[in-house]
């Protein structure tokens, strides 16, 4: 009897099956963490687009602060529908900030208890002048030439187009239509003392 249990003791050939079956969950999970993590990443970069381009938006095309306000949730929610983003827009003199939220589902995760990946993504331009206020003079009944608005539109086309430079063709061209919709809206309203729109995380 003796010798029989100390051959059961070294027998190792149902050992690997024995190792791999222990190690098979934490094994799905290690994938579907890479499955998922890779989900995250891509909605940030989706969602940071979006958000770089509803704060430009907003800042070229807003008459006021509620204008501004519009226009940033309108260019987020379109630019991201899937993801059902929230904006949160502030103004504070020459700053304009928008802070876009979303939730993203993870499938695989979920089974290890990390259901949902929370997002939250800030952009911010910053203006020659004060934001919000309607048509800005920067002298009391003196407005700048046509020309001056113009070079500071052609500005905010650069920062838009670099903002939008990563998405897919038909999402960019989409949100140019829009960003070009505002821009007319805005044309002899935004008065620029010359200097550029930039995002600022």
């Amino acid at each position: 009897m003796l010798g029989l249990t100390r051959s059961f003791i070294k027998d190792k050939g149902g050992n690997f099956a024995i190792i791999f079956g222990l190690s098979l969950v934490p094994l799905m999970g290690l994938a579907g963490a890479a499955v998922d993590y890779s989900r995250i990443l891509k909605a940030e970069s989706r969602l940071q687009s979006a958000a770089d381009a509803a704060a430009l938006a907003a800042a070229s095309g807003g008459d006021d602060v509620n204008d501004m306000r519009r226009i940033a949730a309108s260019f987020l929610e379109s630019n991201a529908p899937d993801l059902s983003p929230t904006a949160e827009t502030t103004v504070s003199g020459n700053t304009l900030t928008v802070v876009a939220r979303a939730e993203i589902d993870l499938p695989v995760l979920a089974a290890f208890g990390w259901p949902v990946a929370r997002l939250e993504i800030t952009s911010g331009v910053e203006s020659a002048l004060p934001l919000g206020n309607g048509k800005v003079r920067l002298e009391e009944g003196k407005s700048y030439s046509p020309q001056v608005v113009d070079a500071q539109i052609a500005i905010a086309r650069r920062q838009f187009a670099r903002a939008v430079r990563k998405l897919p063709q038909h999402m960019r061209e989409k949100m140019e239509r829009q960003f070009e919709a505002e821009i007319a809206r805005a044309r002899g309203r935004y008065i620029s003392q010359g200097g550029a729109l930039r995002i600022t995380r």
